[in-house]
């Protein structure tokens, strides 16, 4: 096995979910080359197991999402509450995307200027 083989994203979430029974979803960039001309493209790889009779089947499925990840695309965020509009006004919540699109992990915290806005007794004049 080579090098490049052995880093490959595609054979990974083949091999993944054999070994460990799961599926998986992660996001990798690729450079695809098309009549000797070199482009990069992200895809979305997502496997699923399936099991028939005694035997187990690996489902791949890649997504291209090369589109909403070149710099430039822009993304309509809502200023109030944060949801994220796509299309004819379909608006979803900034966790879902992000958990649908890339292979982030996100927790919450608070910011330093949402910390004295939302709770100004915590700061004092001193303080700042």
């Amino acid at each position: 096995m080579t090098k490049a083989c052995s880093l490959c994203t595609i054979r990974h979430a083949l091999l993944e979910p054999l070994n460990n029974g799961n599926g998986t979803r992660q996001m990798t960039a690729m450079r695809v080359v098309i009549n000797g001309k070199s482009y990069e493209t992200f895809f979305r790889v997502s496997t699923a197991v399936l099991h028939h009779d005694s035997d187990d089947y690996v489902l791949l499925v890649l997504d291209d999402i090369s589109s909403s990840m070149k710099a430039g695309s822009a993304i309509a965020i809502c200023s109030g509450c944060r949801k994220l509009r796509f299309g004819d006004q379909k608006w979803q919540d900034l966790e879902d995307y992000i958990s649908s699109h890339t292979a982030a992990c996100y927790t919450h915290g608070i910011c330093p200027d949402c910390m004295k806005r939302l709770y100004p007794e915590l700061f004092t004049a001193d303080a700042e």
